[in-house]
């Protein structure tokens, strides 16, 4: 996929590289009804982790270590809270014996119970009554991998009131390129984070890719802008020039310019 394919595995998952891929957020990855889609940093949450007995650091489990069988080894699940970046390297946690057992357990509290995804392909609701033997024994199904392998940070992201908006910049309607910023706000309205975005014209051949592939081709992300940003020098590099009047690109400046100064000082 183009998500995929531009993804650089090269560098840590949160490097400036990587952004524009993490940012998103991807509708399969949430339960409907929770609010929470982004971090403090603006990466997309995913609300479903994984379990740590097959989804752990470099695993490689096949079907045959799978010994309860595939209809009793649980892959992921809905979780109640604590979400993580879709993109976070150590997305799994242990099940536990209960659900809705505080934000870092499973479950969908209003709906009583939550789903899991079995590893042979199904789907099984378990309600909140769920016998903790029952969840015990799906918990310690093997393989057991080490302590090592499924060790992961402490570390607990913000994830309550944040989100994306974008700000279009005037560019001649006749020129191939537009440019626009994504701009990230707590629930108080406050600017976190501002994005510098280039968007080129798709040609015939990606218009026709549209319908297979939704959001492609991907608009290139050019700067992140903080309160010291040169933006006279960032707009520069950005020829931006090539694409607007001398009137528009003086007053992309200046919007720019009002955005920088509303940004929240870290």
């Amino acid at each position: 996929s183009p998500l995929w394919s531009n993804v650089d595995f090269q560098v840590p998952w949160n490097d400036f590289q990587n952004q524009e891929n993490y940012d998103e957020t991807i509708s399969y990855f949430l339960i409907p009804g929770v609010e929470a889609h982004y971090t403090s940093a603006g990466y997309g949450l995913t609300h479903y982790l994984g379990n740590p007995h097959l989804l752990y650091r470099n695993s490689s489990v096949k079907f045959r270590q799978m010994t309860n069988g595939t209809a009793h080894t649980w892959m992921v699940g809905e979780v109640a809270g604590n979400y993580q970046p879709w993109g976070y390297p150590f997305n799994w946690r242990s099940l536990g014996t209960k659900l809705f057992n505080g934000p870092n357990s499973y479950g969908h509290p209003p709906w009583q119970g939550g789903h899991l995804l079995l590893a042979y392909g199904g789907v099984e609701f378990f309600s909140n009554e769920t016998s903790p033997e029952i969840l015990k024994r799906f918990a310690a199904a093997p393989p057991i991998p080490t302590a090592e392998q499924m060790a992961v940070p402490e570390k607990r992201f913000e994830t309550v009131g944040f989100y994306w908006t974008e700000v279009a910049l005037q560019s001649d309607p006749e020129n191939n390129t537009s440019y626009f910023v994504r701009i990230l706000k707590n629930q108080k309205q406050q600017l976190l984070q501002i994005e510098f975005y280039l968007s080129t014209r798709p040609t015939e051949q990606q218009e026709r890719d549209r319908t297979q592939l939704p959001g492609y081709p991907r608009p290139d992300l050019l700067a992140r802008i903080d309160s010291d940003t040169d933006l006279p020098e960032v707009l520069k590099s950005a020829s931006m020039s090539n694409a607007t009047t001398p009137e528009q690109f003086q007053s992309n400046l200046k919007t720019l310019e009002s955005l920088q100064k509303q940004l929240l000082q870290k």
